[in-house]
């Protein structure tokens, strides 16, 4: 399994596409089920579900974070409004907006390295055969202080 490095401001964000490429992928997929006269289409579909099964895509990418990271993904608050400023170019306010909702100033930025200390520590944990339970244990203190953070967004969040 390869692993790849991104910067700790931005691990939250790469967890979001990640999700959001999976949807793209399986409604894609979907379309399979219908009867298509444009033959490189349906080649296409017929090779993107050869390749990928019958079941819905699962990116291997940020798995676990993705997991913890559930409830904030499927927030009707969180992910619209960071869809919302990816498109108007403002990427730069999601920090402040995150921090806003939370009452904290840093909380995204603190989420975010929690979030890429998690995935150091999974990469770690993977490659060592012997005291894994010293990583796997640093990893569920993190969980625990990331699920906190989303758990304190969801209370503040008007649409949940």
């Amino acid at each position: 399994m390869s692993f790849i490095t991104k910067s700790k401001e931005v691990v939250l964000e790469e967890i979001l596409n990640t999700a959001q490429t999976e949807e793209v992928i399986n409604i894609i997929k979907s379309f399979s089920k219908y009867v298509i006269n444009n033959s490189e289409l349906s080649t296409t579909l017929y090779s993107l579900n050869k390749e990928l099964g019958e079941k819905d895509y699962n990116s291997d990418a940020y798995q676990y974070q993705k997991y913890i990271c559930e409830n904030l993904i499927n927030n009707k608050t969180f992910t619209p409004t960071i869809n919302n400023l990816r498109f108007k170019g403002m990427i730069e306010d999601i920090p402040t907006l995150f921090d806003n909702v939370i009452g904290e100033e840093g909380s995204y930025i603190k989420l975010n390295k929690m979030l890429t200390e998690m995935h150091d520590l999974i990469i770690k944990y993977s490659e060592k055969r012997f005291f894994k339970n010293r990583y796997l244990n640093k990893i569920k203190s993190i969980s625990s202080d990331v699920t906190r953070i989303i758990e304190d967004y969801e209370k503040k969040c008007i649409f949940k």
